[in-house]
């Protein structure tokens, strides 16, 4: 790791492991019972920290295999075995963990016995749910019907229904079976999901001051389940009025009023959440006062922001100056929070915060970096590159990944020829012929760049020549193909084919390359590409077979 100062520079290394969280290892049942000669369901455990190693002891009835990476016992059970407990261990670089079951294999295949307790599930959307049924006797499968609602999961080796409910289901009742290879067993379960907790709040400093004869709004948060209803505790002050479809407290106060606690309440099928707010109207008008924390605020492109101020009182409304934050983020003029996820890369501002009501102002200033995360990396352009001269170019565009800051080249380009430093969109008409050259253009933010050697010549007006090493090629339907490049000779301007390419296969109508995933065959075998420029074209086949 290296630091500097723009004088001098200190450089220093460390090293760092980063290890894997100790292996978990569970099974589900804890009990199974095999049929002689019968072949059994993957019996396979919820493993985390992978990879690890597990092993199993005492070695498992004749026909049964381990799976030493996954612990799935596999296979088909050739010898009886009395009811007994085998210990699993799973192992990795950070500790290890183990479960123990109990495996029986059985001479006569005994029916399945199946129940789940509870047999009737309430939940609410979007909240982690597993059960498992008791079982009894030989079970190779389990059948769910009808289908689970989208967002639970059905385990066909164990029963066990487990995940997040994704919507509201009514009362609705579901048949499981378990299966063997000589009977079935079915037991029903209701499952209902009903809509989330509701949870409520007022996004506001502890105690709301406002100025006789001011008008304010305060809007209610929610962020959990769908609000059926809407109470408060007490009337308000005189002015202000509670919004029963929104929980919003909004209007002019017109009298004074001391500092008193309300308590909203918001209802769905689920229950309740309670969100309170004191407020305090005064008589005698006082400006707002703000305060943020003297510091500079530093993030990455891509990271969540949460600006909170230490003070935030009496303020009626706020602005930003300059009135626009970094892209993604937004005040809110209740609290003088600043959020949202940083989304443009902006070079160290002060932002100055200004705090209203009818009283007077406040101001307080807030520094703000965001800084992309990474140099730019993989620059490219479609080289080598010929043009015409004192013909008006086709713009080069450039690939690469990250975020650039500007572009630049060196040594300069042909007479006529523009790099646009934003962009790194080269444009212009070239004025002067000059041999194939390299120009090395470098991609850059703050962090670091990334260059690519560009070949460009700029020759007298000839007919272009493009065409292909390899002029005949086998596809597969389905099968995306590797890019095909012609090569060049002469400035082309326009690449056009006839007849049209099979369907899902393009070419480019600037560099000629062909790519994409053919979806169907095509009767025709031979294409004729067109290239063109100011001086003439040029023509090549090309031959595909399937």
């Amino acid at each position: 790791m290296t630091a500097g100062n723009g004088t001098c520079s200190a450089t220093g290394t460390f090293s760092m492991t980063i290890n894997p969280k100790a292996p978990t290892i569970e099974y589900t049942p804890k009990n199974k019972t095999f049929g002689l000669n019968t072949p059994i369901a993957a019996f396979t455990p919820v493993i985390t920290g992978a990879p690890v190693t597990v092993s199993i002891f005492p070695t498992l009835p004749a026909g049964l295999v381990f799976n030493t990476t996954t612990g799935a016992i596999t296979g088909t059970p050739s010898a009886t075995s009395a009811p007994t407990a085998y210990t699993v261990k799973a192992i990795n670089s950070s500790g290890e963990d183990t479960d123990v079951i109990t495996i029986e294999v059985t001479a006569t295949v005994t029916c399945p016995d199946v129940n789940y307790n509870p047999n009737a599930l309430v939940l609410e959307v979007a909240k982690d749910t597993t059960i498992t049924p008791t079982q009894t006797g030989v079970i190779n499968s389990f059948t769910i019907s009808p289908a689970l609602p989208a967002g639970l999961a059905f385990n066909a080796a164990n029963g066990t229904i487990s995940g997040k409910a994704l919507a509201k289901l009514a009362l609705k009742t579901f048949t499981v079976k378990a299966i063997n290879s000589v009977c079935t067993d079915s037991t029903t379960i209701t499952i209902q999901v009903k809509d989330k907790l509701p949870e409520i709040a007022y996004l506001v400093p502890s105690l709301v001051k406002i100025n006789k004869n001011e008008a304010r709004t305060f809007p209610l948060t929610s962020t959990g389940g769908a609000i059926d209803s809407l109470t408060i505790d007490k009337a308000l002050p005189e002015g202000l009025v509670f919004n029963t479809k929104t929980g919003t407290i909004s209007g002019t106060a017109t009298a004074a009023s001391s500092a008193n606690t309300y308590t909203v309440k918001a209802f769905n099928e689920s229950g309740f959440d309670i969100a309170t707010i004191v407020i305090e109207v005064l008589e005698v008008g006082i400006a707002p006062t703000i305060e943020y924390p003297t510091k500079e605020y530093n993030y990455f492109k891509g990271d969540k922001v949460s600006i909170l101020p230490t003070l935030w009182d009496n303020v009626q409304s706020a602005t930003s100056s300059p009135t626009t934050l970094p892209g993604g983020l937004s005040l809110d003029p209740v609290n003088g929070k600043i959020s949202g996820v940083a989304g443009y890369i902006t070079v160290k501002t002060t932002y100055t915060i200004t705090a209203l009501n009818t009283a007077g102002t406040d101001t307080a200033k807030v520094i703000i970096t965001v800084s992309p995360i990474n140099p730019p990396d993989s620059l490219s352009y479609a080289s080598p590159k010929s043009f015409i001269v004192n013909e008006q170019i086709i713009p080069l565009s450039p690939k690469v990944k990250g975020f650039v800051e500007k572009y630049e080249v060196s040594p300069a380009l042909p007479a006529g020829l523009v790099l646009d430093p934003k962009s790194g969109i080269i444009t212009g008409k070239p004025t002067v012929i000059s041999p194939e050259s390299p120009y090395v253009i470098t991609a850059s933010n703050e962090t670091g760049g990334t260059s690519f050697t560009l070949l460009i010549s700029v020759t007298n007006p000839i007919a272009p020549e493009l065409c292909y090493e390899v002029t005949s090629r086998t596809f597969n339907v389905g099968e995306k193909i590797n890019t095909w490049k012609p090569t060049v000779k002469g400035a082309v301007n326009k690449v056009t084919i006839s007849p049209n390419l099979p369907a899902g296969l393009t070419i480019d109508p600037v560099t000629g390359d062909i790519t994409g995933t053919p979806t169907v065959k095509s009767a025709v075998k031979s294409y004729v590409v067109t290239s063109y420029n100011s001086a003439g074209e040029g023509k090549c086949t090309i031959n595909i077979t399937w």
